[in-house]
């Protein structure tokens, strides 16, 4: 029962992390995509919305990088620690 609850924290506690790190991934993308927008005379994108308005299509599309993102860390030797 012990490891049992010690492998479900542990996968909330990098669930948390996985969707903070794809709320971030999402801000560097809008700010990238508003300064492209801006360079050509303005213009919008249907997501340039905040990451809490994205659809949950659109976050898992994010969080499905950021997972493969850290399998791939996680393979060549790098722990991921809060």
């Amino acid at each position: 029962y012990i490891f049992y609850s010690l492998y479900y924290e542990c996968f909330w506690t990098v669930q948390a992390l996985v969707d903070k790190v794809a709320e971030h991934e999402h801000a560097v993308w809008a700010k990238k995509k508003r300064a492209q927008l801006d360079s050509v005379g303005g213009g919008i994108h249907p997501l340039l919305v905040p990451y809490d308005m994205l659809t949950v299509a659109e976050k898992e599309h994010y969080r499905k990088h950021v997972t493969e993102l850290f399998k791939f860390l996680q393979t060549n030797g790098f722990r991921i620690a809060k």
